[in-house]
């Protein structure tokens, strides 16, 4: 008799938690609509951006980039540095007649 017990609780709360994980399943799809791609425009944008990151997956650097580390040049007015709280990142290399400006952070 207490196997028959132990046989229908164990029974009843595995219905309970699968009725309960569907709910949590629908309550997800109510709150996150799967979006489906309509429009011709949407397509072509989302083809131009594949072939614009497989072109950038696919670009290899020359070895004297590598081995040295260096970065490509900018003009002078261009975005030389990036700042980041209180650290830099070099974006270019500015032309030798200019030089990066940390206030503007531009080549001048």
């Amino acid at each position: 008799m207490k196997k028959a017990i132990v046989f229908i609780l164990i029974l009843f709360f595995l219905m309970y938690s699968v009725i309960q994980s569907r709910r949590v399943e629908d309550r997800w799809l109510d709150e996150f609509p799967v979006k489906t791609i309509d429009s011709e425009q949407e397509k072509e944008l989302l083809g131009a951006l594949q072939e614009v990151l497989e072109k950038l997956q696919h670009r290899r650097l020359s070895t004297w980039d590598k081995k040295f580390s260096r970065v490509p040049r900018c003009a002078i007015g261009d975005y030389c540095s990036v700042k980041k709280g209180a650290r830099f990142g070099k974006l270019c290399d500015c032309p030798q007649e200019a030089s990066c400006n940390f206030f503007f952070l531009k080549c001048l």
